[in-house]
C-alpha cells in the first residue's frame, strides 16, 4: 500500500514539471538592457530564432539575455533535463514594457 502511495506520488510529481517544461517562459526586457534567468541544469544549446532582437549566452547557472533591437523572437535553451522555451519581448524602451 505505501509503495503504491510513494508510486503515485512520483508519477503525479513528474506529470507537474513536464507541465511546467511545456509553458513557455514570457519575458520582456528594453534594448539595451540584459535579463539573467537562471537555469537548475548546464545549459547544452541555445537556439535563438531571430538574434538581430537578442543575444543569449551561456553563463554560470543560467543565460543572459540581452536585447538588440526592438521586436520578439523565440529560443529555445537545452539543458541536461530537456528543452525550455522562451518567447521574448524587446520594447524600444522601459515605458513600452508591459505592465
Amino acid at each position: 500500500m505505501i509503495r503504491s502511495i510513494a508510486v503515485l506520488a512520483f508519477c503525479a510529481a513528474l506529470l507537474l514539471s513536464l507541465a511546467a517544461l511545456a509553458d513557455p517562459l514570457k519575458l520582456a526586457l528594453p534594448v539595451g538592457h540584459t535579463r539573467m534567468v537562471s537555469l537548475p541544469e548546464r545549459v547544452a544549446a541555445i537556439k535563438v530564432e531571430d538574434p538581430s532582437v537578442v543575444q543569449i549566452r551561456r553563463m554560470s547557472g543560467g543565460v543572459s539575455i540581452y536585447g538588440r533591437a526592438q521586436g520578439n523572437t523565440t529560443a529555445v535553451i537545452r539543458t541536461e533535463g530537456g528543452e525550455r522555451e522562451l518567447r521574448i519581448y524587446v520594447a524600444a524602451d522601459s515605458y513600452a514594457l508591459p505592465r
